[in-house]
């Protein structure tokens, strides 16, 4: 009888030993799982900080573009002119329409205003600025008469002229808002 309970006792003892490495292999499975997904969390966390990074780039860029190369932005039409052509040849811009293309809502337009002769030199050069500012996507007329336009005068022959943005500023959204 001593026999069969030594057998009891060292199926007991291993069963026992089998079940606590069981335990172990699954607690260390379950820390491994755990340190997997803490990796995988961080990586993506990594992941959408440098997208993040990298869009916040990409806007800066954009809004670099639009204040170094407002021509680009800007398109101009139904240009009016004061012509005394009388004894000299007077002439000053006195209305514009400006539409925005740029994404972003600009203000402080200033730039050269370029006098074209009919053959298409460029024969003068006169400073304008425009007060306001300009949503992105609209138009908007600048006139000398509401004092929009500030624009120089010139004492040349040419007939037409084209206006050339030379400097704007982006609207701050902070500044803007009441």
């Amino acid at each position: 009888m001593e026999r069969p309970i030594q057998f009891v006792l060292l199926a007991v003892v291993l069963w026992s030993s089998a079940c606590d490495t069981e335990a172990k292999r699954r607690a260390a499975e379950a820390q491994k799982q755990a340190e997997e997904r803490a990796i995988a969390l961080q990586a993506e966390a990594a992941a959408e900080a440098r997208i993040k990074q990298e869009k916040a780039e990409a806007e800066a860029r954009r809004k670099q573009e639009v204040v170094s190369n407002p021509n680009a932005f800007l398109a101009t039409s139904d240009l009016a002119y004061f012509d005394k052509g009388i004894l000299n040849s007077y002439r000053q811009l006195m209305k514009v329409s400006v539409t925005n293309r740029a994404p972003y809502a600009l203000t402080g337009l200033s730039g050269e205003v370029e006098w074209i002769s009919d053959v298409g030199e460029v024969r003068e050069k006169t400073m304008f600025s425009m007060r306001g500012s300009i949503s992105p996507g609209d138009t908007k007329s600048f006139g000398t008469q509401d004092g929009s336009l500030n624009t120089g005068t010139t004492d040349s022959h040419a007939h037409k002229a084209r206006v050339v943005f030379k400097q704007v500023k982006l609207v701050d959204v902070a500044e803007a808002a009441p």
